[in-house]
């Protein structure tokens, strides 16, 4: 949301500041989004990155969730760092027994 929100890109470092984050920590997301479309980085300023999703879908997407978040940041919060979304990841996990049937 602070790329979205923004007027002007931002490098790493200088979004590290506004979300209390490493810029080493954010650096490996940051290019995630990019390579999502979510971003795009600055013609004129290299290492600086604005919100860009390349289309409606993506958009929409993020405008939801951020009128979700908006409403109930915990069940957001809750849904990303355990929860369903992690429930969901664990059903992906074997154990010995499971790979070797």
């Amino acid at each position: 949301m602070l790329f979205k929100n923004c007027n002007m890109p931002l490098s790493a470092a200088e979004a590290s500041k506004f979300l209390y984050l490493n810029a080493d920590v954010l650096q490996p997301a940051i290019k995630r989004f990019t390579d999502a479309h979510i971003f795009a980085e600055s013609d004129e300023d290299a290492g600086k990155f604005f919100y860009s999703p390349q289309s409606t879908e993506i958009r929409a997407t993020i405008d939801e969730l951020e009128r979700c978040y908006s409403q109930q940041r915990v069940a957001v919060i809750n849904m990303i760092f355990g929860g369903t979304m992690q429930s969901f990841a664990d059903a992906f996990k074997f154990t010995r027994d499971e790979e070797n049937e």
